[in-house]
């Protein structure tokens, strides 16, 4: 077997077994890109909900196209995730894929994301840590262990990747372009997604590195490569389809701790935190798109991730970078 990642094959194997879902309909989202808030509280939201890897040092984002693509939801909700997602990601500047793109953020909606979780990591663990090809970071192994065993009603798994300042890919075996090269994600879709063969050109045996790094600033930034995100229809708790996309949607634009303390604060993080369904989100809240809207517009070469999170909470409040 390959050293691809086929997440979509992997999830064509298992929705047979999966239930197909039916949400409630679409909530609704603010445009509202800066909160009114203590300065002390608004940081507390930002340390809360960011995750760097420590062995990247800083946040990574997505850097131009954004492709998500659905397993195991009926067409019509599958679409409807897919547009909502679409409008988010183009709200911070990226651009999303065009139909038939190659997905590199995969979505798995099932009744059994416990099983599901453990499929995946049984046959692909050593790609979901350490992807051939690119210079990945993740969380790591014990975060994979919390993602696989820990249940969630919506669990999310990030592999980042370093690319310089001026945006060349660095990995063991290749170097090129990042507006080019397609990631590993990317082409575990093609069978199943529709897609052909890419056209990148990658410089294989080259490493290419360009060092313009100080003290102020780093000479690599990171770079979102794919997101993994799983589903558990059994756990919504009759969560509509706007709520449960716009939530997929912000932890897939953003790394996103899994276990964030955001009770006091008005974010879909909490869309499963009350038992009472009208008391919960119903969409992206001021304060996720104000986040959403800090981190887009961070310094990307940041000397760390608390330069990054600084910067954040300070665009939240509406206060000059």
């Amino acid at each position: 077997m390959g050293n691809e990642m086929r997440f979509q094959l992997i999830a064509a194997s298992l929705i047979a077994s999966l239930c197909t879902v039916a949400f409630a309909q679409q909530g609704g989202g603010s445009d509202v890109i800066t909160v009114r808030s203590d300065p002390a509280a608004v940081r507390q939201f930002v340390s809360s909900v960011a995750q760097a890897p420590q062995s990247a040092g800083l946040l990574a984002r997505w850097n131009q196209e954004f492709c998500p693509g659905v397993a195991g939801a009926t067409p019509d909700v599958a679409q409807a995730i897919i547009d909502r997602m679409a409008r988010r990601a183009n709200a911070v500047g990226l651009h999303p894929g065009a139909p038939g793109c190659h997905a590199n953020v995969m979505i798995i909606v099932s009744n059994d994301s416990d099983r599901v979780a453990h499929d995946i990591d049984q046959r692909r663990h050593a790609s979901l840590i350490a992807p051939n090809g690119i210079d990945a970071k993740t969380l790591g192994e014990q975060a994979l262990t919390d993602f696989v065993n820990t249940p969630r009603p919506i669990r999310w798994w990030h592999v980042a990747q370093v690319v310089t300042a001026d945006g060349q890919v660095l990995g063991d075996d290749q170097a090129s372009s990042s507006g080019d090269a397609r990631s590993t994600f990317e082409m575990s879709q093609e069978a199943s997604m529709g897609g052909g063969p890419g056209s990148g050109d990658a410089i294989s045996g080259v490493r290419q590195t360009r060092s313009d790094g100080t003290r102020l600033r780093s000479a690599t930034r990171q770079d979102l490569n794919y997101v993994l995100v799983i589903v558990d229809t059994r756990r919504l708790g009759g969560a509509s389809v706007g709520a449960v996309a716009d939530y997929v949607a912000f932890v897939s634009l953003a790394q996103i701790n899994p276990a964030p303390v955001t009770t006091t604060f008005p974010t879909i993080l909490n869309l499963f935190n009350d038992e009472n369904a009208a008391n919960r989100p119903t969409g992206l809240t001021q304060w996720d798109l104000a986040y959403l809207d800090g981190l887009y517009h961070a310094t990307r070469t940041a000397r760390n991730s608390r330069q990054q999170e600084d910067e954040i909470a300070r665009r939240m409040m509406g206060a000059p970078s």
